[in-house]
């Protein structure tokens, strides 16, 4: 059997992109994740910061508007560093 991709939904808080996963769902910082879907699907974007039970992500591109980001479902890129 095979694992699942480790997914969350964003959320936009205090001008930040969060996520409320951390290194308690073996999340690190340095890892890598896409957008699964919509117009901003495959937006890549990084852990900039993480905790117990919530990561702080960044988008790898410049965006204009990162709240555009939020209520989207990432997927994790397995072998992140």
């Amino acid at each position: 059997m095979a694992c699942k991709p480790l997914e969350a939904k964003t959320i936009f808080a205090s001008g930040q992109l969060k996520l409320a996963l951390g290194a308690n769902s073996g999340i690190k910082k340095g890892a890598l994740a896409y957008v699964t879907s919509g117009r901003e699907s495959w937006t890549l974007l990084q852990v900039s910061n993480v905790n117990q039970t919530s990561a702080t992500l960044r988008p790898i591109n410049t965006m204009s508007n990162p709240k555009t980001l939020a209520n989207l479902t990432v997927r994790f890129i397995e072998g992140a560093l």
